[in-house]
């Protein structure tokens, strides 16, 4: 999750119920024996229960994940100099809009092979 999250940066991880998570969110969660750390760009509801969109903010394509690979949600990313603390109004909309241009340019990359 470069740049946002960088090496020797220490995050916060709730367990937290999948209704809970919602778009812009940063999710930890396990593709096998990786625990990864990504943005939701989309949430599928449907019959066979809830499914996420997910894509680093350096990563060119989301994944689709389920609920069960999902460990928690990031609540704070503290650096050497700062504490940064996702509830906050301002990081929500930040992250708001950086889960929408990250789904914008997937679309672009699609619509135009790149």
């Amino acid at each position: 999750m470069l740049p946002l999250i960088c090496e020797g940066d220490k995050i916060t991880v709730q367990k937290v119920t999948v209704s809970k998570i919602e778009f812009g969110d940063l999710v930890a969660f396990y593709v096998e024996d990786n625990f990864i750390i990504h943005r939701i760009v989309k949430i599928i509801r449907n019959e066979n229960g809830i499914h996420f969109w997910e894509k680093g903010d350096n990563r060119k394509f989301p994944t689709l994940i389920s609920e069960r690979q999902i460990v928690g949600k990031v609540l704070e990313i503290q650096k050497a100099t700062k504490k940064i603390q996702l509830s906050s109004k301002s990081e929500k909309f930040k992250s708001k809009i950086y889960a929408s241009i990250s789904y914008l340019e997937y679309f672009k990359n699609t619509l135009f092979n790149l």
